[in-house]
């Protein structure tokens, strides 16, 4: 799964390569009509948030993905959820309780394409950005989340 590739960049360092990925499958994911789809690359673009210090996007895009999850009644798979609990509990260290909150209904209580637009529209460091076009080197990998095995 494409999906998959933009995980494993990420958790190497390779924000660039893993954004590029994540909107790919985003806009597969669109066209078939998967909301399980959506809200797992959505996910990833929400991880990614947290490694560009964005924790009330990333908050957001995590409790879109929760409530779509409850809604068509799928359970996150236990790895999965492992590494959402790793950047909730980043996410939480970085906003006071009523920021983390209300970041948290936000999120819960948007309608899809607001989610999608808010991932698209996350702005991109000038080094992410450099590395998509081609024009600079990759960025170093983040240390927030652990490389794969």
């Amino acid at each position: 799964m494409l999906v998959r590739m933009g995980y494993i960049a990420l958790r190497q360092g390779d924000v660039a390569e893993a954004r590029a990925t994540f909107e790919q499958s985003l806009t597969g994911y669109k066209a078939a009509g998967s909301n399980i789809g959506i809200a797992f690359v959505l996910e990833g673009l929400a991880s990614l948030a947290v490694a560009q210090s964005r924790p009330e996007l990333a908050l957001r895009l995590f409790a879109w993905a929760d409530a779509t999850q409850e809604v068509i009644d799928d359970v996150r798979p236990l790895v999965e959820q492992a590494d959402v609990d790793r950047d909730i509990i980043t996410i939480h260290s970085r906003l006071n309780e009523t920021v983390f909150s209300a970041a948290y209904a936000e999120g819960r209580a948007m309608p899809m394409e607001q989610a999608i637009a808010e991932a698209r529209a996350m702005p991109m460091e000038q080094a992410i950005a450099e590395a998509l076009n081609g024009t600079s080197p990759a960025p170093t990998p983040n240390h927030l989340t652990p490389p794969i095995p």
